[in-house]
């Protein structure tokens, strides 16, 4: 034998090999198939995701005034594009309008005892939703901002929605699709998306502010009209809608405030209502409360005529306020010459606590100054006046020599934890407490009001926040009687909010360096209060050709 294989031998070995190549093409074809399938899907929704962030432009221009109509052509794609008018809701809350919570304590919707129902349904509507669908995924526009849904049912955002708040302001332009006629359009392939105004006679139309619209009466107080700025309670804002996961991500990273969805389940989606637009979808809810974002914790301090923001300050809710001042570098007298102020003129209230020398020498250890509050009332031309002198400075190592001789005025007006009720308190064990007495001021007392033609008020009584801690006594004062500055402060405080604008008065920059300067303000009442709500409707028509 000389080794060769058989004729039978090579024919089967060329079939094998024959087999495995038909069997590797096979496979390259089926996968190349997916894989085209994948792509041209990728690329369907990829410009169908660029043709609704085009479609949410287009439409916030028809929404929000700028235009009457405009038009978006979508080119030839394999899925379907839909209107439905009745997908999305929205419902606006306004807790505790009043100011006079007396509810069961969970500060939600519809949870208040008979007698006091103290939450106001500020707005609620279906909102619609435009929608391209090719299989399992979804690309949605809905009040203005544009949504993504796979088939994992999750959602992501696109671009996000007409939905702004900063601060202690809402700002939300709610915008509707095809509320008006109620018609459902659908249509696939190469499509216009046509939008446009309605012509119905107010719209847009303001929701909030809205002097036709007022609070109910509660316990015999009539509460007002829809008016800013909001001086009460919190506003919760409720997004019904296939999208809410996508929603409740834009409200974590837009805004402060308690977010709740279905997922996660809480307090505030107990009394939300049950299918309220009977789309059958009370499952996909995300709720959010929002806080306001007045200043908290450290600050570097405001330059003259700058001021510090305090926002959402009520009933005492004030546990630290100290500032640390250090002079001016250009001053070599050294707070010789001191006069600085923070103030605040809040509807015709007025508050200033004033700073000056006092007394001794140029050296540190030497120095004494002075501490003055005033409070005048709205409508009135009498005020309170406090006082306390003798304050002493610390002599640190500002330069850097190694000896501690430079001048620094640190002055804690409140240093009180809150009590178990959330109140402070007049007083506690720290040393830092200011005692000041209660007196007239002189003419030349403060910088920036002017005490002078003006009365003392006789006898003043503390009875304002007589619900919560220590005023529920009633304090009266009279001249030379004393109290501690982390019940005055807290007082007025409580008098100006929920939001007002501490101001920086340095007389001609008489002496501080603010930008060396510094303060610390907690305050707890700062997650109950929004203080301007700007609410607006706005319908569109779109039609898909």
């Amino acid at each position: 034998m000389n080794g060769r294989p058989s004729r039978g031998q090579a024919t089967i070995g060329f079939a094998l090999i024959v087999g495995i190549a038909l069997i590797g093409v096979v496979t390259v074809v089926a996968l190349g198939a997916t894989a085209l399938t994948d792509i041209q899907t990728s690329s369907g929704t990829g410009a169908a995701e660029q043709a609704m962030t085009q479609f949410d432009s287009k439409t916030s221009q028809v929404a929000l005034g700028d235009s009457n109509t405009q038009t978006v052509s979508v080119g030839q794609t394999a899925g379907s594009y839909q209107v439905d008018p009745d997908a999305g809701y929205v419902q606006v809350v306004h807790i505790d309008y009043d100011g006079n919570r007396q509810d069961d304590g969970d500060n939600l919707p519809n949870s208040a005892p008979s007698g006091d129902e103290d939450e106001e349904v500020i707005y609620e509507s279906t909102l619609g939703t435009v929608r391209y669908q090719r299989g399992d995924t979804t690309i949605g526009y809905q009040s203005g901002g544009v949504w993504k849904q796979t088939g994992e049912g999750q959602s992501t955002m696109v671009s996000p929605p007409e939905f702004h708040y900063r601060g202690s302001t809402l700002t939300f332009p709610i915008v509707r699709a095809n509320q008006k006629s109620g018609s459902v359009q659908s249509g696939s392939g190469a499509v216009d998306l046509r939008v446009r105004q309605t012509d119905e006679p107010n719209n847009p139309r303001s929701v909030f502010p809205d002097q036709s619209v007022a609070y109910p009466d509660t316990n015999g107080k009539s509460n007002g009209v829809y008016s800013n700025p909001s001086e009460n309670g919190t506003v919760v804002v409720y997004i019904e809608s296939e999208y809410y996961q996508a929603w409740a991500e834009y409200f974590e990273d837009r805004t402060d405030g308690r977010i709740q969805t279905s997922d996660t389940g809480g307090s505030l989606l107990d009394d939300y209502p049950d299918d309220p637009n009977g789309d059958g979808e009370t499952g996909q809810l995300v709720a959010v409360e929002l806080v306001s974002t007045g200043r908290t914790g450290a600050f570097n301090m405001p330059g003259d005529g700058s001021a510090l923001e305090v926002s959402g300050v009520a009933d005492h809710s004030m546990s630290s306020f100290d500032i640390t001042l250090t002079p001016d570098k250009a001053d070599s007298a050294s707070f010789n010459n001191l006069q600085w102020s923070m103030y605040a003129d809040d509807g015709d209230k007025e508050f200033e606590m004033h700073v000056r020398k006092d007394g001794g020498g140029g050296q540190c250890d030497k120095q004494e100054f002075a501490v003055r509050i005033f409070y005048s009332p709205a409508g009135t031309d009498k005020y309170h006046g406090w006082e306390e002198d003798g304050i002493q400075g610390d002599c640190v190592d500002a330069d850097g020599d190694g000896t501690a001789d430079e001048i620094e005025l640190s002055l804690t007006f409140v240093d009180d934890d809150p009590t178990g009720d959330g109140v402070s308190q007049r007083e506690d064990s720290n040393e830092n407490d200011m005692q000041l007495e209660y007196t007239s001021l002189s003419n030349n007392a403060l910088i920036h009001f002017d005490a002078s033609g003006r009365s003392l008020i006789s006898n003043p009584t503390f009875d304002q926040h007589s619900s919560v801690g220590w005023e529920s006594s009633s304090p009266t004062y009279s001249t030379g009687d004393q109290e501690y500055s982390d019940g005055l402060v807290n007082h007025y405080f409580s008098l100006l909010g929920p939001g007002f604008d501490l101001t920086v008065d340095d007389s001609n920059n008489n002496g501080v360096q603010e930008s060396a300067s510094t303060g610390n303000i907690e305050y707890t009442g700062g997650d109950e209060f929004i203080t301007y709500i700007h609410l607006s409707e706005n319908d569109v028509e779109v039609t898909i050709d």
